[in-house]
């Protein structure tokens, strides 16, 4: 978290739990990988997945970045720190994310807000003076996309083919025609058999996602697929060793 949110003020938590999404995906690829690996060799092997070592991975740039310079590297909001106009910027009536990560990203842009003489400012020549003047570049950039609305600056900045996006809501996501194009969310039942709304895989079928069980609901018939007896089964309940759906 001490990498995450602005520099002046307190870290803040990442939106998703990225940590506990990610240590499950490990834990597939790692899986998969060690199938294939039996496969090819006959030998099986040991996994271990922990949330720690999950975090530390999506830290390697930062911890390779300090091992080779001895910065801390800052927080710095929703800007990428290696790249700028690489963030999220105020326009008129909302915000929007511009992502000019290259020298040619810049140009495009300066031409597409009509910025032209920013182009030539020394303090924003190439990409490490534009991170060495965010602050300056992001309040020049933010003035002038306060003249006009967030559809205008993406019309343009989108004709420019500069990378860019409105910065939306749940319910600007989920009324957006590209995710409605694209058949992302899936309607489906929750366990209760109420609506809900799914996002389907992004790998695979894309087949939607299956209601999760109830805790214990399945426990007899993957015990019974293990060849556990009935016997055996129920005392596995009665000692607590599983528990069992409430009916």
């Amino acid at each position: 978290m001490a990498s995450t949110g602005e520099a002046d003020r307190a870290p803040v938590r990442v939106g998703p739990s990225m940590i506990d999404m990610g240590t499950g995906m490990y834990a597939v690829i790692g899986i998969l990988d060690a199938l294939r690996r039996r496969d090819k060799t006959g030998e099986g092997a040991r996994l271990e997945f922990n949330l720690f070592e999950s975090a530390l991975s999506w830290m390697s740039q930062s911890i390779a970045r300090y091992s080779q310079t001895g910065v801390v590297p800052p927080r710095t909001g929703s800007a990428l720190a290696t790249f700028s106009p690489y963030q999220v910027f105020q326009g008129g009536d909302g915000q929007i994310f511009i992502g000019a990560s290259t020298q040619k990203f810049w140009q495009r842009l300066c031409r597409a807000l009509a910025l032209e003489e920013l182009q030539e400012d020394p303090r924003f020549i190439d990409v490490p003076d534009r991170v060495a003047n965010r602050d300056a570049l992001t309040a020049l950039l933010e003035a002038r996309l306060a003249e006009m609305s967030v559809e205008d600056a993406l019309g343009r900045i989108r004709a420019a083919q500069v990378p860019c996006a409105p910065v939306l809501a749940v319910d600007g996501v989920v009324a957006d025609p590209h995710v409605a194009d694209r058949g992302v969310l899936m309607p489906s039942e929750d366990a209760a058999g109420q609506p809900i709304l799914q996002t389907r895989m992004p790998i695979g079928s894309g087949a939607p996602p299956e209601t999760a069980p109830d805790i214990g609901e399945n426990g007899r018939e993957i015990l019974a697929e293990l060849d556990f007896s009935e016997e055996e089964i129920s005392a596995f309940v009665t000692s607590q060793v599983i528990m069992e759906a409430e009916s």
